[in-house]
């Protein structure tokens, strides 16, 4: 079995973009800079799970075994919107693994 197939290749930058598209629209969709800020954390919960579904229905059921690295992709992505929009900070490094 090959790691990296075209289709687990394709989840991956799949999952990439979708970490980077929660943070992207999150203030326009919870009025709040961070998705789980406010009342909204059903936002981000919903685009989490979303993007793990999408990703999980691409991969497949050949793949199951290896569906954390679509999740460290996803968190991959937001911490690159983090970094480009407001640049590296010392607890950038606990909020990606707390």
């Amino acid at each position: 079995m090959n790691f990296l197939s075209v289709r687990f290749v394709v989840a991956m930058l799949i999952s990439l973009i979708n970490g980077i598209l929660i943070w992207w629209w999150s203030p326009a969709i919870t009025g709040q800079k961070e998705p789980w800020d406010g009342n909204a954390i059903f936002y981000y919960i919903a685009c989490l799970f979303i993007s793990g579904l999408i990703s999980g229905f691409i991969v497949g059921s050949r793949y199951r075994n290896r569906l954390g690295f679509l999740a460290a992709f996803t968190i991959s992505g937001e911490a690159i919107f983090q970094i480009w929009n407001d640049g590296f900070s010392p607890l950038m490094i606990v909020g990606l693994f707390f």
